[in-house]
């Protein structure tokens, strides 16, 4: 598993450093690249209580990242984190 650095706020400088590097808008927070036997792998995006919310690039990268074979989902807690996490590993 491991994080993707987007959504924080950047100089314009390192802003452009990072798109030039591949940086795209929209990346789920956290990726899992192991396979269950439904999907490719597990898309995390972790989002502060009930109030927030996808943006259009989050939505958009949903629905690309699904339509290839991913499981994403929207984690509020730690619990939903770790209950998702287990329950993707569980039907290896």
């Amino acid at each position: 598993m491991f994080a993707i650095p987007n959504g924080h706020h950047r100089n314009k400088r390192t802003a452009c450093i990072l798109k030039a590097e591949g940086v795209v808008a929209g990346v789920s927070d956290l990726i899992l690249l192991v396979p269950s036997k439904t999907h490719a792998c597990l898309c995390i995006e972790m989002k502060a209580g009930k109030s927030g919310r996808q943006s259009q690039h989050q939505l958009a990268f949903q629905r690309d990242a699904e339509g290839v074979g991913n499981r994403y989902i929207i984690c509020r807690t730690f619990d939903d984190f770790r209950n998702a996490v287990t329950q993707h590993l569980n039907e290896r």
